[in-house]
């Protein structure tokens, strides 16, 4: 029983409307309420971003924010 349990909720979460879903919650300004709740769950550090988390307008900006100079050297392309 619990595999076929399992199974249904893997098949909802990777549906194509749950995806479009999931990406316009992503792009709403409501979105923005739960990047505090994902910096303490995932641990992110903050001190490397680029801007205060305040500024952050969605989830989805946050996901591809910008971050300070040198915050994560790439080991081999130093000059």
């Amino acid at each position: 029983m619990k595999t076929y349990v399992y199974r249904g909720i893997i098949r909802m979460f990777n549906s194509k409307t749950f995806g479009r879903f999931i990406r316009k919650l992503s792009r709403s300004s409501l979105s923005r309420r739960l990047i505090p709740l994902y910096v303490k769950l995932f641990e992110v550090p903050t001190g490397e971003l680029n801007k205060p988390l305040k500024d952050f307008t969605s989830l989805e900006e946050f996901f591809i924010r910008e971050l300070k100079e040198g915050a994560r050297p790439v080991k081999g392309l130093e000059e």
